[in-house]
């Protein structure tokens, strides 16, 4: 970020910082937003890995894992409400148990704490099918408001 801000005059106001992701990088824009709400103070996180936590092994069945499920909704727990606006989606057609109820304890929890968040179950399932039309959407309901219908990015970097 230091490099992008001297190269590009990019501000270093966390209200118009941002980061997305998908999948893990759902999980990583999250993790992000959490370490570093003084640089990225908007999440967009699409279908959210949220179900993992550190010590995950990919090559040993789930039913022999030892890992923390949901590290990350842990640490959001133990924190004061950090100064993030968070958008959250998980497709109806993703697995309940792994991917969809994660994100409903996650959504639940960070309504508690009173984030200002956007969540949404499209009808769809873990793939770019439903994400790149979704990412519209949450570009739209994260920029700030400009007057316009029309979002010119190369100003928002300036």
């Amino acid at each position: 970020m230091p490099w992008a801000r001297a190269a590009y005059s990019i501000t270093d106001d966390p209200q118009h910082g941002y980061v997305t992701g998908v999948s893990y990088g759902g999980l990583a824009s999250m993790w992000l937003g959490y370490r570093l709400p003084h640089v990225f103070g908007n999440v967009i996180s699409q279908a959210a890995s949220l179900w993992w936590g550190p010590g995950f092994d990919g090559e040993r069945p789930r039913h022999l894992q030892t890992y923390e499920a949901e590290w990350l909704t842990q640490r959001y727990a133990e924190r004061p409400r950090l100064p993030l606006k968070i958008w959250m989606e998980i497709g109806l057609m993703e697995s309940l148990d792994i991917m969809i109820e994660p994100n409903r304890r996650m959504k639940a929890l960070l309504e508690s704490k009173g984030y200002d968040l956007t969540y949404s179950e499209p009808a769809g399932g873990h793939d770019y099918a439903i994400w790149r039309g979704t990412f519209a959407d949450a570009l739209i309901a994260m920029l700030p408001a400009s007057g316009s219908t029309h979002v010119d990015l190369a100003a928002l970097a300036s």
